[in-house]
């Protein structure tokens, strides 16, 4: 969140809703007990018109996140970007 929070904010993205919802599955792997895989979904509320750039800045966060970075297996993020059209009014 706070990557998002900081790329959104340069980007002067306003967010009128966040989200967020993780797993993790814990397995035996070779070096003993690890997690094997995350997965993250977010749900964003923005303004119609910045649906797409939500989307793409979401992108952008997790390719600068320091958490994901530092973990073995891969992060899977789900975004779902809900506009007043598709949730209503905020």
């Amino acid at each position: 969140m706070t990557t998002f929070e900081a790329v959104a904010a340069k980007a002067r993205l306003a967010v009128h809703g966040y989200r967020c919802q993780a797993e993790a599955l814990l397995d035996r792997t070779e070096g003993g007990l690890g997690f094997t895989s995350f997965r993250v979904r977010v749900e964003l509320e923005v303004d119609l018109a910045d649906a797409e750039r939500a989307q793409s800045l979401m992108t952008k966060a997790k390719k600068h996140c320091l958490v994901a970075a530092a973990l073995r297996p891969v992060v899977d993020i789900e975004v779902s970007v809900l506009t007043p059209v598709t949730a209503g009014v905020f």
